[in-house]
């Protein structure tokens, strides 16, 4: 009985306020919205016209209240914030919080949910004929801001999902538009090719069936946004406060057959290589769109990027350690020890270890190792034939 309530005057649903003056919007799909901070400098203000404009389709007054603030543009302009500027802002803000701007749900057209990550926070919004339904956004716990730039931008799909939980769950396909393309390498891939945090997100949207799509970031008009101007709040859902410390805790080290001392020289040496810190670099910020715009010495990892990930000042490759370079002639030699032949050293290398060209460097050096043992082996025995000849011949 406790759960029983009676002639409530409001009562929230799938997205919406059922009161006793009619359907309204909940405030909780628009917060997003609401608490979203004014901005602080010219890029701020232009992110946010950036988004009024795209919106502005279903409502075109929004153009003329925004007059105050496109003037903050000009470079002749010297930034301030006076009261008009606060006014429109604070205008323009309420009518993206009601129809005809936000649209209500209908659960025979197809959804898309924009989301996008910056260093400090998320955004996302639900979409039908290209219309936002509802909106959201929070910040990155500390922990959060440390994560690989595909990390945010999966983690940005996970909660966004799980925002949007109510619209989704059970629908055909939902499409899911990032401006992260390696996104799109990740999901087509078997997960247990993905590396440990990767995994463990990636297991959280099985309950979904998601169509990833790449947009570039400057058409992400409204996630993009909303993901730099964000509330001041790290929630998330009740139910997945578990996992976000699961993912905190998850270490890649775990399950490498690699001493604790060896880790430590993979550390100092990954410190000292200006190649692995390149790429350490390249994976918390984020690789470049285009290959041909990539360093030249990072070019042989591009391919790899979306497998990329960095954890404790090491690299990994999935669940494979990243070698340095000072360390790879090394491991050559370890990994022929147990003279198993090419395929068998290339096997066991595999299991543990990555580097560029890895496999070509070791088919050359055991093809290289056995022929020179086959050469010594010939010589010993060449050296016995002539010794018993000459024995033979009483010489």
């Amino acid at each position: 009985m406790d759960k029983l309530k009676r002639a409530e005057s409001t009562v929230a649903f799938m997205g919406h306020l059922l009161t006793s003056e009619g359907l309204k919007p909940d405030p909780a799909k628009v917060a997003a919205i609401l608490e979203m901070p004014p901005p602080t400098d010219v890029k701020g203000v232009k992110r946010f016209l950036g988004m009024v404009n795209y919106l502005a389709k279903f409502l075109p007054l929004l153009s003329d209240m925004t007059q105050p603030l496109r003037k903050l543009e000009d470079k002749d302009v010297e930034w301030c914030r006076l009261e008009q500027h606060k006014q429109a802002y604070k205008t323009v803000k309420e009518y993206l919080m009601k129809a005809p701007v936000l649209a209500y749900y209908d659960i025979n057209k197809e959804v898309t949910i924009q989301c996008d990550a910056s260093d400090t926070g998320l955004g996302a919004v639900l979409l039908q004929d290209e219309q936002p339904i509802a909106y959201a956004s929070r910040a990155l716990t500390e922990t959060e801001t440390r994560y690989a730039q595909i990390e945010k931008e999966l983690l940005a799909i996970v909660w966004a999902t799980n925002k949007f939980d109510q619209y989704i769950l059970g629908r055909n396909v939902v499409h899911i538009e990032s401006d992260h393309q390696p996104l799109k390498a990740v999901f087509a891939k078997p997960i247990h090719k993905s590396p440990k945090r990767l995994q463990r997100m990636l297991m959280a949207l099985q309950n979904y069936t998601l169509q990833i799509q790449y947009k570039k970031g400057t058409l992400m008009y409204i996630a993009d946004t909303l993901s730099r101007a964000y509330r001041d709040t790290t929630e998330w859902a009740q139910h997945d406060t578990s996992e976000v410390r699961a993912l905190e805790e998850i270490d890649h080290s775990d399950g490498l057959s690699i001493s604790p001392s060896r880790l430590e020289q993979f550390k100092q040496s990954t410190a000292a290589d200006p190649v692995m810190q390149g790429v350490i670099t390249a994976i918390k910020r984020g690789w470049t769109e285009n290959r041909k715009k990539c360093p030249p010495e990072l070019t042989p990892f591009y391919n790899n990027r979306s497998e990329l990930v960095e954890d404790n000042g090491l690299v990994y490759l999935g669940e494979r350690l990243v070698v340095p370079a000072t360390l790879r002639k090394e491991m050559l030699h370890q990994i022929h020890r147990s003279h198993i032949g090419v395929e068998g050293c290339l096997r066991r290398a595999r299991e543990v270890i990555y580097w560029p060209r890895m496999n070509a460097e070791v088919k050359d050096f055991v093809s290289n190792a056995q022929h020179v043992k086959l050469t010594s082996q010939n010589s010993v025995v060449n050296h016995y034939n002539r010794i018993q000849y000459l024995y033979g011949h009483g010489r």
